[in-house]
């Protein structure tokens, strides 16, 4: 992904937000960013998000930034990746220590549901209720889908080169070395201040992964 496609996918819709809350009276705004967004990082996709959170920020409107890792909802891509892996015998993962700390989706909407309700404004970080590493998360969803696949890691120094010669050699790579920079990145968020001011509590994360994962084994 080249610096104008996240352009595209963040700054400008942000410009497009300040556009049409200086249009339409907007009371307050909510937008989902990515944890791990700074727009001083090195990472191309994390400062583009940061940037994008940042121009809300400072544009004189009510704005909520939610900062999100994974998030699981019914047939949705993370969690139909997550039952794949769960359910193949074999599984090969870039740095599978890496750490993942997925949130149900019903648990976001009612998060907005909370911040807008509450009015608050700044940037606020939420993750799941378990910090797990994406080992774990597999060899888990594997157990609920009645698995038990073995994952291999494989050096995410590897992955960078693999990511690198496919922007190289292709105009639209499927994967970039900043998204997989994303995908590598650890998430470990004290939900403690945000969930305290908004009294909430957030759905085990068996239980989200019971509901998202073995319907779709059931209609499979």
């Amino acid at each position: 992904m080249c610096s104008s496609d996240l352009y595209i996918a963040h700054e400008s819709v942000s410009d497009f937000l300040i556009t049409l809350s200086q249009q339409v009276e907007i009371g307050q705004m909510v937008s989902l960013s990515i944890s791990g967004a700074d727009a001083g990082a090195s990472n191309l996709c994390f400062a583009s998000r940061g940037v994008a959170d940042d121009r809300l920020l400072t544009s004189g409107r009510k704005v909520a930034i939610l900062r999100l890792p994974m998030i699981l909802g019914r047939d949705d891509y993370a969690s139909g990746a997550l039952m794949r892996k769960g359910s193949a015998r074999w599984v090969f993962s870039f740095r599978a220590e890496s750490l993942e700390q997925p949130i149900a989706a019903t648990d976001v909407i009612k998060v907005i549901e909370a911040i807008v309700e509450q009015k608050l404004q700044g940037i606020f970080s939420l993750g799941g209720p378990e910090t797990l590493s994406r080992r774990q998360l597999i060899q888990r969803a594997g157990r609920l889908l009645g698995g038990a696949p073995l994952v291999l890691n494989l050096p995410i120094s590897l992955g960078f080169a693999v990511t690198a010669l496919l922007a190289w050699l292709l105009p639209a790579p499927p994967v970039s070395p900043s998204m997989l920079g994303v995908l590598d990145h650890d998430d470990v968020i004290d939900n403690g201040p945000l969930l305290s001011a908004l009294g909430l509590s957030l759905e085990p994360l068996d239980t989200t992964l019971c509901r998202v994962l073995k319907p779709m084994n059931e209609a499979a």
